[in-house]
């Protein structure tokens, strides 16, 4: 992948969670290929250009919701036949079908934090060459009981995500989601829960007391976004604050803030240290994030241990990238219009480290 001096995505300089989490440093070592997050909320709009797709379907009628029919139509049978650049085959637990389309929005403001590609358009994600995996469990309207939520989880885990990040809340535990998350968290999912969007001392569950790791929102500055929900099971925190996100229908983009935001921004971290290191699962990644946190080891009720520094935390792992993500950064190069001889010598030293 192109070094952030080189990245033309036009949004790119609006993305402030990249900056404050040092993730441009972190691209050296890992961009999240081969990773899956599964995204267990609303669906996510597969028909958007920084979500990969390049499809194209003619507007043969006037109706605006035939047109968005056949579209969807044709998006759904590429990632159902597993042909979707970014998205892999999930399910939807509203209508019992895989059809993983997006009729609350929340799910695709998500799916852009955690991935939205470095391709020249719009915004980039944290992890751009990671994959996702829509689980369906918020109907149109934002209903989730926590029953559907649970089986989302287990699913997801199922289905085989690396990474699940979850951004419903309840004001009570569910035995049924602790299960379901402690099951995910046994076959190696790294499983991450928003905290809340109230500014109190509590967090809403699961992520108050389960098993996931909780993650709070910050501002720009890395304090605690204001309304942020905190207190002393929070594990760290992320970009919560306004911020750049893909917007379903027509490759659109808009503004979104909560922690939602924030558990996003952390599930793609999770993407690319995953994706440097295939062995790091829950705890391993706890670990990560107390010792790379903006609070240096020390936890805060409001901000646990921080936010953390991706781009140490990656030089730490030290992971060369993949062929996959040398592949593709060179595939980006080719389309830059500035000399690319140093970097292209890099790339060049990464293939024959690989072949000592």
């Amino acid at each position: 992948m192109a070094d952030a001096a080189k990245i033309t995505d036009e949004m790119f300089g609006s993305c402030w969670n990249l900056k404050l989490l040092n993730v441009p440093a972190a691209w050296r070592y890992s961009t999240g290929a081969g990773v899956v997050v599964a995204v267990v909320d609303s669906g996510v709009d597969g028909s958007h250009k920084d979500l990969g797709w390049s499809g194209n379907v003619p507007l043969s009628s006037a109706n605006s919701d035939a047109y968005n029919d056949r579209l969807y139509d044709v998006v759904t049978r590429d990632i159902t036949s597993g042909q979707h650049p970014k998205i892999v085959p999930g399910w939807n637990f509203v209508d019992n079908n895989a059809i993983t389309r997006d009729k609350y929005r929340h799910g695709t403001y998500l799916a852009g934090t955690i991935a939205a590609e470095c391709d020249g358009f719009g915004m980039v994600g944290v992890a751009p060459d990671a994959m996702l995996m829509p689980i369906v469990v918020i109907d149109r309207y934002g209903n989730c009981p926590a029953s559907r939520l649970a089986d989302g989880i287990e699913r997801a885990a199922d289905m085989k995500a690396d990474v699940i990040t979850i951004c419903v809340g309840y004001s009570y535990q569910s035995t049924a989601v602790v299960d379901a998350i402690a099951y995910a968290i046994s076959k190696g999912c790294i499983v991450l829960a928003a905290s809340g969007n109230r500014g109190k001392a509590s967090m809403m569950y699961p992520a108050e007391s389960s098993g996931a790791l909780a993650i709070g929102g910050t501002n720009p500055t890395g304090a605690r976004w204001g309304m942020s929900d905190y207190g002393e099971n929070i594990t760290a925190v992320a970009p919560g604050s306004a911020q750049p996100v893909t917007f379903w229908m027509r490759h659109r983009f808009t503004v979104a803030e909560g922690t939602s935001q924030a558990c996003a921004n952390m599930a793609g971290v999770a993407a690319l240290v995953r994706s440097a290191n295939k062995g790091v699962g829950q705890n391993g990644f706890f670990n990560l994030l107390k010792t790379y946190g903006s609070n240096a080891g020390v936890k805060t009720l409001e901000t646990g241990y921080g936010f953390p520094d991706v781009g140490l935390m990656l030089e730490a792992i030290g992971h060369k990238a993949t062929y996959a993500e040398i592949i593709r950064r060179i595939m980006v190069l080719s389309r830059a219009t500035e000399s690319i001889t140093t970097e292209l010598i890099i790339i060049a030293k990464e293939l024959s480290d690989k072949e000592e």
